[in-house]
């Protein structure tokens, strides 16, 4: 039903800022956010999502039902992946798997609050940032060696969902957590941890140039 609906909120300087504007003049102002983000008081770097927004005014100019459409699809994209990951965490060879994982993501697409991400065109910034953790998180569970293509994936994936919004910092703790989880079955607690930590260590070490990227650009790196 929300396709029907107009623009709220936040959505309008979305639109003001690509809106109207010459592909030279958008192409410059994308590029802006990707080397400099969007400076104080918002401090917010999150350019690939803005790169989306772009897009929408490039080819649906002022039509909200096209803007809206994205966030649908992206929800669904999301409610997919939560499905993968947990059919995933199940194991392929466990029974039930695949009706927990349908459940999984059944329940992540019907919770209440999820219409904010998809009524909502500006709440994409959260719904791009989860999709690119849970394409993370899949393709780490995936992977044998933290070079393989799977673990490469993962780490793009990873670079990608910090370039749509802050709230991508959960991915390497989550990376940390399915490392652990991965963990040889003789291993104990302790070294099970650290192991894990040692194995997530690309994905902490992208967390890391993030956050001296910010205070490179913003001054403070948290804020």
């Amino acid at each position: 039903p929300a396709l029907s609906g107009g623009f709220l909120s936040d959505d309008y300087s979305l639109l003001h800022t690509f809106y109207g504007a010459d592909a030279r003049e958008v192409a410059a102002r994308v590029g802006k956010t990707f080397v400099s983000g969007v400076g104080p008081p918002s401090n917010q770097y999150r350019p690939l999502t803005m790169a989306s927004f772009a897009l929408n005014a490039h080819f649906s100019g002022a039509n909200a039902a096209a803007w809206r459409l994205v966030n649908v699809l992206l929800h669904g994209a999301n409610a997919a992946l939560v499905a993968l990951l947990a059919w995933q965490l199940a194991g392929a060879a466990a029974r039930g798997a695949r009706s927990a994982a349908l459940a999984a993501g059944l329940a992540f697409a019907w919770f209440a609050p999820s219409v904010e991400a998809a009524a909502w065109v500006a709440a994409r910034f959260d719904g791009m940032s989860l999709f690119w953790t849970l394409v993370a998180a899949c393709t780490f569970l995936a992977s044998d060696r933290w070079r393989d293509r799977y673990s490469l994936a993962s780490l793009g994936a990873t670079v990608l969902a910090f370039m749509s919004k802050e709230s991508a910092a959960i991915a390497p703790v989550l990376i940390v957590a399915l490392a652990w989880v991965k963990r040889p079955e003789d291993e104990g607690l302790l070294r099970g941890t650290v192991q894990a930590a040692v194995r997530a260590l690309p994905w902490i070490a992208i967390a890391g140039a993030y956050f001296l990227f910010r205070a490179s650009i913003f001054g403070d790196p948290f804020r």
